[in-house]
């Protein structure tokens, strides 16, 4: 299945899931990582799986925290469900790690009565290791839907520069669409701005979508708050009748 767009958005926000569930994007990713501190991990994927107990009419994946974190094998416990679609697994590097969260995804759809195989993996790459190791990755199991470039953390470990031309090297390249957490919820809900602040910020997922997408992936957003992308950033993205 092709994804034109993905949209991040805080496990923190109730409010949100039901606005990026509502939108256009094709599927919807819920962040129990970068957007939820450290002392509310367990409130937050709580209330995420309450929130997940319904049938969602979307595609959803839940990005957990790290393998080598404490929050990893609670998250995996919780968030594997028969409404969510697939899991995106952070700072990937080891193809090992992917085989053994396949065997543990595995018992848990036995647990939990998932069809075998239902649940999918997408893998973000955002280390120079992970770059390295990316065609074993991809091939660890055959649960591996999509790599993602986590732009920041990539571009950093490399010791690259985030450009904003579309002629920059491969590392940029790279990491076109991908990670914009860096500019996310830098803005409080009702904050006042113009009609023209607004459609540009509006249009800046498309753009990126469109781009993307003639570099040969998807787009994974994360815009400001209160802007979600139109069906355009999927229009930018649609392949075209004679591209396989």
């Amino acid at each position: 299945m092709f994804f034109r767009s993905l949209l991040f958005v805080p496990g923190t926000r109730t409010d949100r899931i039901e606005k990026a569930v509502a939108s256009e994007a094709d599927g919807v990713i819920i962040d129990l990582e970068d957007a939820v501190e450290l002392s509310e991990k367990e409130a937050v994927r709580d209330r995420v799986a309450g929130f997940l107990e319904k049938k969602q009419p979307k595609k959803i994946f839940v990005r957990v925290n790290g393998v080598e974190t404490e929050y990893f094998d609670p998250d995996m416990e919780k968030m594997v469900l028969p409404q969510v679609y697939g899991l995106m697994i952070p700072k990937t590097e080891k193809p090992e790690d992917l085989r053994k969260i396949d065997q543990r995804i595995t018992n848990l759809e036995k647990k939990k009565a998932i069809p075998a195989g239902q649940i999918r993996l997408i893998c973000q790459i955002e280390t120079a290791l992970g770059l390295h190791k990316a065609t074993e990755i991809a091939s660890s199991t055959p649960r591996v839907l999509a790599l993602a470039f986590g732009a920041a953390d990539l571009t950093l470990d490399l010791g690259a520069r985030l450009g904003p031309e579309p002629d920059r090297g491969l590392p940029d390249r790279l990491a076109e669409d991908h990670d914009h957490e860096q500019h996310a919820d830098q803005e409080e809900d009702g904050e006042e701005e113009g009609p023209a602040h607004l459609a540009a910020r509006r249009a800046a997922p498309s753009a990126r979508a469109g781009d993307g997408f003639r570099l040969g992936h998807g787009a994974t957003i994360l815009p400001p708050t209160g802007v979600l992308p139109s069906l355009s950033c999927c229009r930018e993205a649609e392949p075209s009748p004679g591209h396989s």
